[in-house]
Parts: C-alpha cells; sequence; structure tokens
C-alpha cells in the first residue's frame, strides 16, 4: 500500500469503506481478533491501530516496524532488528511490554 487512505472492501455488500485518510507506505496490516480493528505497520515506523467503524485510532512509532501479528491481547511487530511485544489492553491503550 503506498501512502494515501486505508479503505476496507466488504465483498458480502460489494462496498468501500475508508478507515482512515492518510496511511504511511504500509508495511504490514493485521485484523483485530473481534474484526472491529485493523492494525497497519508503516514505512515510517508508525504501528497504527485503525478502528473498523472510522473513529479515530492510536499510533506509537516503532523503529523499522515492517510486519505485524494480533493474536487475543498481544500485538507482535517484526522489525528490521528484532521483534517487539506490544500488549492492547483496549484498542485506545497500547503500550510497550519488556
Amino acid at each position: 500500500m503506498r501512502n494515501g487512505p486505508l479503505i476496507l472492501w466488504d465483498s458480502v455488500n460489494d462496498e468501500a469503506t475508508t478507515i482512515t485518510s492518510r496511511v504511511g507506505t504500509a508495511t504490514g496490516v493485521a485484523w483485530s481478533p473481534d474484526g472491529r480493528h485493523v492494525i497497519t505497520t508503516s514505512e515510517d515506523g508508525a504501528v497504527a491501530v485503525h478502528p473498523v467503524d472510522g473513529a479515530p485510532g492510536n499510533r506509537l512509532q516503532l523503529a523499522g516496524a515492517n510486519c505485524v501479528a494480533w493474536a487475543a491481547s498481544t500485538i507482535a511487530v517484526g522489525q528490521r532488528t528484532g521483534l517487539t511485544v506490544l500488549e492492547l489492553r483496549t484498542p485506545a491503550d497500547l503500550r510497550q511490554s519488556g
């Protein structure tokens, strides 16, 4: 994904929804386990949680963030220098653990 909006396509209803107006050049995307949020990593080191309903999300900076996985309350962010584990209590509360 290049610099621009994050758009989700609903294949059942055949319609697109813009989740956020700007995402840097995306390097990773993952769905939350409950399907209500999308997390992205981007070339500029941003890790951002985007609610699917388009409400404002939360973000933090991690140098070299280039891929992401989300399981239960744990988010794993792959970086050029290793792996960072984030604990997500709620979508509005990202904190780095360890």
